[in-house]
């Protein structure tokens, strides 16, 4: 899936060179060394130039040098040197940076200054070319990641093209680079079937790790090596640590497998400078924290984004500012990984007659295929920016806003239903059908669980319209209800423009709103769920809202907020359809939905971690939804 080029060279020329770029105080330290493909030195001159091409330093052969007053590269100010070798007629270039990566007191330090890294995985995956990109989906990407505050990428489990090592030094973005060592089929554990303990496999190990070096070295942006991803446990990763060590001494390197075999966090092993782990929980990396060890702890997965999720990312991101060794992580992961298939339309496994497959599973991005953002992209850019909100991403929309035809509130009335259901995102799978049962079947029968009260008040208003008073009490040791609400049916479509005053502009849940903000917006229903995710699921949410217009029909809280959906199909079409263009065309009638309250998205991992406790609906507790609904004819 990469480019290759024959090239005709100087017979005894220049193999290769490195150009290692250092720093002593103020002072930049230059080494230049050339080899030929006997690993002789050839006959070569050399020169550095500064940013606008003028020639800092001219050597013949291999040297150190000096270079005074050096302006160092970093994430802020990627600023970089040129160095050009010539050899019989032969010229070779490289751009350098001058920086420094140690680790002090067990914190990581690019310059001296601690890194906190705001950080994805990104596989290099496009919908049209599949694992070919051209340079401009690159550049796309690299847009992306500047524009949602993203400040380092992890190379999710293989070398990319050069190009990408080139972006990421003009722009700043910091690189785990990771070498092409993936063996989780093999056996990700400490079975000594893994190929990670079996000794036949070390020279592999080894080779694929000291190339990867060889071949980027020289990149600024690369600031940690990893050795690579869900190997095993054993020798053979350390032995490959230790020579990527011995070849390159000025970066540190790293390895998760090494860590958490079945789980168990083990700090005190051989074989990476930093801790790595994948999809700990909050209370689970502060627990670990409070160890005492002395090596940085960067998450090299975590806030799976499958679906509607990144729910309780402000809890990771409040960890980094309470302890200074916890300097971040790399979402998993960047954009959604569907291809066009034939018909134009996305698809993901499955789809193509493929057996066995994983479905949507590495669909799994903040951005979608063709890099939109997903809701939860904005989370993280407001945690990624520093607490604040960025502009909404403009996604063209076919729809003009559409007059909606005129309701009628008693009609509208008769419509009215409890509501404790809702449909599954990604993160519920089956584990909100297991536990919650007992309220789907409620919604269904109007039949309330045992022991459960509900007080329904509905009292017409002196100037016209009605006042809605819902209160649900619920007592212990029942299943966890997904929302507590009410529904209605508006006459309208996918063109209805509806109007709000509470958080957005983007969808929002409990757990995934900080980015959000109070205001007063307005976007058709079909804007309202265009949230990009593959396979549709439970989407358009909105919370902390005083009021909502539906085409001529109001809602308006009188106690407290309240939140709320309004969607052109069932909750029942939304489970059911596999892909959007499998949703049932607009029928002339909205699902409006009025809640107390609604049940995070979770997102620490998508195959099974619960939704945190205080976004979850359960336990012995009473809800409150007061509103009025009125005509604004």
């Amino acid at each position: 899936f990469r480019s290759v080029e024959l090239i005709s060279e100087v017979k005894e020329g220049v193999f290769d060179f490195t150009a290692t770029a250092k720093v002593a105080g103020k002072t930049g330290v230059l080494s230049v060394r050339a080899r030929t493909l006997a690993g002789k030195t050839p006959e070569y001159t050399w020169s550095l130039y500064n940013n606008r091409g003028d020639e800092l330093f001219y050597g013949r052969g291999d040297q150190e040098i000096a270079v005074p007053k050096v302006r160092l590269w970093s994430a802020k100010d990627p600023f970089l040197y040129r160095v050009e070798v010539r050899c019989g007629g032969d010229v070779y270039e490289k751009k350098i940076g001058f920086r420094t990566v140690t680790i002090e007191d067990g914190i990581l330090k690019l310059n001296g200054e601690r890194v906190i890294v705001h950080g994805v995985n990104r596989h290099e995956m496009s919908p049209v070319g599949g694992y070919f990109m051209t340079r401009e989906e690159m550049r796309k990407d690299m847009a992306r990641l500047k524009e949602f505050g993203i400040n380092a990428v992890r190379t999710c489990h293989y070398p990319d093209d050069l190009y990408w090592y080139d972006l990421c030094d003009q722009e700043g973005i910091l690189l785990v680079a990771e070498a092409n060592i993936e063996a989780h089929g093999s056996g990700h554990s400490l079975k000594k079937s893994a190929l990670s303990h079996v000794k036949s496999w070390r020279k592999s190990f080894i080779e694929r790790n000291l190339n990867h070096v060889a071949t980027l070295k020289d990149h600024p942006s690369i600031i940690i090596w990893s050795m690579g991803n869900e190997s095993g446990t054993g020798e053979n990763m350390v032995a490959a640590y230790h020579a990527v060590k011995a070849a390159d001494t000025t970066r540190p390197a790293q390895y998760e497998g090494l860590f958490c075999p079945y789980g168990k966090q083990h700090f005190d092993v051989d074989g990476s400078d930093v801790i790595t782990t994948m999809y700990q929980k909050p209370h689970e990396i502060e627990s670990a924290l409070k160890k005492g060890f002395k090596r940085p702890y960067i998450m090299c997965e975590f806030s799976h984004a499958m679906g509607n999720s990144n729910g309780n990312f402000d809890e990771y991101m409040k960890l980094i500012e309470k302890y200074p060794r916890f300097q971040g992580g790399f979402i998993w992961d960047f954009a959604d990984q569907g291809l066009i298939g034939k018909d134009g339309k996305l698809k993901y496994g499955g789809d193509f007659g493929d057996r066995p497959n994983k479905e949507n599973g590495h669909c799994n991005g903040i951005f979608d295929s063709f890099r939109n953002p997903h809701p939860g992209a904005y989370e993280v850019a407001y945690w990624y920016n520093g607490k604040k909100p960025i502009p909404e991403v403009a996604v063209e929309n076919p729809l003009a806003p559409a007059a909606s035809p005129e309701a009628n509130l008693e009609t509208i009335l008769k419509s009215l239903k409890l509501n404790f259901w809702r449909a599954k995102t990604d993160n519920d799978g089956g584990r909100m059908d297991s536990r919650s049962r007992p309220w789907r079947e409620a919604t269904r029968d109007q039949v309330l669980p045992e022991g459960v009260t509900t007080n329904l008040v509905v009292k017409p208003l002196e100037k016209g319209g009605y006042a809605i008073s819902y209160t649900l009490t619920v007592p212990e040791n029942l299943p966890e209800i997904p929302r507590v609400g009410l529904s209605f049916e508006v006459p309208g479509s996918s063109a209805t423009a509806v109007a709000w005053n509470g958080a957005g502009p983007w969808e929002n849940y409990s757990d995934r709103k900080a980015g959000a903000l109070i205001g007063a917006y307005s976007k058709t229903v079909r804007d309202l769920n265009r949230s990009g995710y593959i396979r549709p699921q439970e989407c358009g949410h909105r919370t902390s809202t005083t009021s909502l217009t539906v085409g001529n029909v109001k809602f308006s809280a009188v106690k407290d907020t309240f939140e709320w959906n309004v969607h052109p199909w069932t909750m029942e079409a939304l489970d059911a359809a596999r892909h959007e263009e499998e949703l049932p065309a607009d029928d002339g009638v909205l699902r409006v939905m009025i809640d107390a309250a609604m049940r995070g998205v979770g997102g620490d991992d998508s195959w099974g971690a619960p939704v945190h406790a205080p976004y979850r609906l359960e336990g012995a507790r009473t809800y409150h939804l007061v509103f009025t609904i009125t005509d604004v004819k």
